[in-house]
């Protein structure tokens, strides 16, 4: 059956993070500064200090995870920090949700830039009338991974059909996260393809739904993959699918 619809993962997929040479723990409590004096200054303040309102973040975040590594339920962390602001004083009937999202002011990160050919090879398949698409295993929801997207070029791509797993509810390769993005994109899963550089989340996730797979290969790739992880296409680089994708477009 010819494929009408490519999605892809983000992160070392499409945006490189090789070069970024800071750390998640470096990051957040600058983004976690914005929202603790956001909420102070329009909402009131909260019974801790700064310090205290990271450490309970830190500690609902981890849970999460924790959690979700046995139920596949996505942690989102729009939920969490409203989650945290409650517990530490302030009425949930007075916190809104977007605005504290908008609060945490994320935004593309330095060192981080797509892949040399991507623009290319997403220009050349937007030509060839594919539905394109995007799944991020990500906790922040798609409306805080766009400030990439717009910043790296990317945007104009993939339309409305951009998906985070915060967002779905689920964490690839729970078969609710491809599922519920194909029904959106109104395409049956033995017409899509998925691209991504994790085995687990990426191939067998997109081959449990029944969709063909390509995996990229990066520096960052620990092993092959096994037999249910098998992709049916293996490339260092997305120009390299092209021909294969041609081929499938005729099936």
């Amino acid at each position: 059956m010819p494929i009408r619809a490519i999605l892809f993962d983000l992160d070392d997929t499409l945006i490189d993070w090789s070069g970024f040479a800071g750390n998640w723990y470096d990051i957040e409590p600058r983004h976690l500064r914005y929202v603790y004096d956001h909420v102070t200054h329009t909402v009131g303040g909260m019974r801790v200090n700064f310090e205290g309102f990271i450490e309970e973040f830190n500690r609902r975040t981890g849970e999460a995870w924790r959690n979700a590594r046995h139920s596949m339920a996505s942690p989102h962390i729009g939920h969490l920090l409203v989650d945290t602001i409650a517990w530490l004083g302030i009425p949930r009937e007075r916190l809104d949700l977007d605005s504290i999202v908008d609060a945490y002011r994320w935004d593309v990160v330095e060192g981080t830039l797509p892949f040399p050919e991507v623009h290319g090879v997403l220009e050349t398949l937007s030509q060839r009338g594919l539905a394109m698409g995007l799944i991020t295993n990500s906790y922040l929801p798609m409306r805080m991974r766009d400030a990439e997207l717009r910043g790296h070029g990317l945007m104009p791509f993939f339309g409305e059909h951009r998906y985070s797993a915060a967002d779905l509810g689920y964490l690839k390769p729970h078969a609710n996260v491809f599922i519920g993005a194909l029904e959106r994109m109104g395409i049956p899963p033995a017409e899509a393809v998925f691209v991504g550089d994790n085995l687990t989340a990426d191939i067998m996730g997109g081959r449990g739904v029944g969709m063909r797979t390509v995996w990229r290969m990066t520096d960052k790739s620990a092993s092959l993959p096994s037999v249910n992880m098998q992709p049916d296409l293996i490339v260092s680089s997305l120009d390299q699918m092209l021909p294969k994708l041609e081929q499938w477009m005729q099936d």
